[in-house]
């Protein structure tokens, strides 16, 4: 499934408009990286003892640090963030050149690991990979340096050092040979450690370097294992790619196609490669990185229409990566379309209106792709959807009306070219409620092989005379849904239910879990409202329709603790003032010790500053 969910939405990228594509690109790859990452293939721990190069990069640290760390240690890293009168010590200035002196990357590393939970910093060691941690660590140590500082640095170390450590670090020719300057062993050296490596002995004398220029080759020194000067993304390394693009209508070989290849750095776009296939269809592209952090997509554009080949990465340990695209023929018409499943699902969740979703898994029969019909504005309109008369709220999952997908006189058109293979498309509209009544009906444009309507079991009065009634079926959790089907249905079949009793059918409102004293916030948990796991995917059979139902399900459900969640958040806060309050009565009344009684002060206080973090 992983596999046909990416398909889709690199499909999805190669859109025709071809002036939007890199923002519409980065749209779609950050929606394939998300699923990469939820399969835990992407951000791929790397060994130290392994790295070439710098460990982390300064850049990448930034983002990460503006998103986790700047409510305790504001914007700059100067210890001034909103909660840092919270923290029962002062937090740090990582600008000051003090903190950096007796401290080393690595002890950086490692608390950022494990947290310090008596100063109530929670450990990221299980929610940012190595990688992450490192940029962090790179980031962080950049704080005590200026831009200009770097810059003399690199003047220093090229004027002074490089005729014996290289302009790279690595050492040139050098008896006996010099240990590189990236080497992971150095990120143990504090700060005033690796100053006393340049200027002490047994490293040659530095004869006309004062003592300014001598902590400015340290600095470059620092730079070469840890990468503090490195500010934007930069595409080289030893893998080479090759793009294979083949016809899938023939099976031949297609030469002199030009191939675009997008290279990602996780989720951002770093750079776009061009090159042209031989005679055997192949591309090459040289000085590609390899780590786990980049990701590539290659595009052809083939009889006017772009293909894109599946998001792909280097292996680990791997300097060669291949990925194949395929390109086809036009020639396939609308009876080569036919839908396998379809599933409507129905949520109640206010007596004003009920919310459908509707999933189908198409297919293209043929070998040629299908490119639709082109109408006004030059647009290919190559699937239709239509939609109930009364329908309101549409919404396309993995994408914009506007974009790949269109709204026209009551319909969802598809732009996208249709290859041969699988297609799989999800919408949501709301069908208005008008004295407890509303209908879902509407034409489906292609022959359907099995289509059900999952209807909650909560009381509404069903009429649905198209329909075939089945066993009811359970939802993980309890939930029942009441099971229609119609098999075999041929194109333009227009199946109709009317629902009736919808006002007296509400469920009632959830009732807030009991609240808890004794949770401890992590980089994992969030008390107050991370206890409460949200709808589980219903579970009703087959992959399609846990696809189809869990989306859309864990999608209103996440919509209700969206606008349930602040007033939890409040309830909780409540609780832990009025327990911290009962604790001090406790240990003035001779109750509790007074180490029990901070100890406990301690940890409820922490709930309280995530709660509050929570909401900024």
């Amino acid at each position: 499934m992983l596999r046909s969910l990416l398909k889709e939405a690199t499909a999805s990228i190669v859109h025709h408009q071809i002036n939007m594509r890199r923002s519409y690109l980065r749209y779609y790859i950050g929606w394939a990286l998300i699923l990469l990452v939820g399969m835990g293939v992407f951000f791929l721990p790397y060994p130290l003892s392994a790295q070439e190069g710098p460990l982390g990069a300064a850049y990448r640290g930034e983002r990460t640090f503006a998103q986790r760390c700047t409510q305790c240690h504001g914007p700059g890293g100067q210890g001034d963030g909103p909660m840092a009168d919270q923290v029962p010590v002062k937090i740090p200035n990582f600008t000051e050149d003090s903190y950096m002196n007796d401290r080393s990357p690595q002890e950086l590393f490692t608390t950022i690991t494990n947290g310090k939970m008596e100063n109530l910093m929670p450990p990221w060691g299980d929610t940012l990979s190595v990688g992450e941690r490192w940029d962090l660590v790179a980031y962080i140590w950049s704080l005590h340096l200026g831009n200009d500082e770097i810059t003399m640095s690199t003047e220093v170390f090229d004027r002074a050092c490089s005729s014996c450590h290289g302009n790279d670090g690595l050492g040139t020719e050098h008896e006996p040979p010099l240990q590189p300057l990236s080497d992971p062993a150095r990120l143990d050296q504090t700060e005033a450690g690796l100053r006393s490596l340049v200027s002490e002995a047994p490293h040659p004398p530095v004869e006309g370097l004062t003592d300014t220029e001598i902590q400015l080759a340290a600095v470059a020194a620092r730079n070469f294992g840890l990468g503090v000067a490195i500010s934007t993304a930069t595409v080289e390394g030893n893998g080479v790619i090759d793009v294979v693009v083949r016809n899938g209508t023939s099976g031949q070989a297609e030469g002199n196609q030009i191939v675009r290849l997008l290279v990602f750095e996780r989720d951002s776009f770093v750079a776009e490669r061009s090159g042209e296939t031989d005679g055997e269809g192949f591309a090459r592209f040289t000085g590609m990185p390899t780590d786990a952090a980049w990701v590539y997509l290659a595009e052809v554009v083939y009889d006017a229409l772009p293909y894109g080949g599946d998001v792909r990465q280097f292996e680990p340990d791997s300097n060669a990566l291949e990925i194949p695209v395929d390109v086809y023929e036009s020639g396939a018409t609308l009876d080569d379309i036919r839908v396998g499943r379809s599933h409507w699902v129905l949520s109640l969740e206010r007596p004003t209106s009920l919310d459908v979703g509707e999933l189908y898994a198409l297919s293209n029969t043929d070998n040629r792709v299908y490119g639709g019909s082109r109408g006004e504005g030059g647009i290919n309109r190559v699937l239709s959807f239509s939609l109930p008369a009364n329908a309101v709220n549409v919404s396309i999952d993995g994408s914009e009306l506007g974009e790949r997908f269109i709204l026209e006189e009551g319909m969802i058109i598809d732009t996208l070219p249709f290859p041969p293979g699988e297609r799989q498309v999800l919408f949501r509209y709301s069908l208005p409620v008008v004295d407890g009544k509303t209908d879902l009906a509407h034409a489906i444009h292609y022959p359907v092989d099995y289509l059900n309507l999952l209807v909650p079991d909560v009381g509404m009065e069903i009429d649905a005379p198209d329909w075939n009634e089945m066993e009811s079926m359970q939802a993980q959790g309890g939930a029942s849904y009441l099971n229609f089907v119609i098999e075999n249905a041929s194109a333009g079949a227009n199946p109709k239910a009317a629902f009736s009793n919808i006002e007296a059918s509400i469920p009632p409102p959830q009732t807030p879990p009991e609240e808890g004293g004794g949770q401890i916030i992590d980089a994992n948990a969030t008390p107050g409202i991370s206890g409460q796991t949200y709808m589980p995917f219903l579970i009703l059979g087959g992959s399609i329709l846990v696809l189809g139902i869990g989306l859309f399900m864990v999608y209103r459900r996440r919509q209700r603790l969206d606008a349930e969640a602040p007033l939890l958040r409040e309830q909780q806060r409540q609780y832990l003032i009025q327990e911290i309050a009962e604790l001090d009565d406790e240990y003035e009344a001779g109750e509790i010790t007074k180490a029990d009684s901070e100890g406990q002060r301690r940890l409820l206080k922490a709930q309280l500053v995530a709660l509050t973090r929570e909401d900024a």
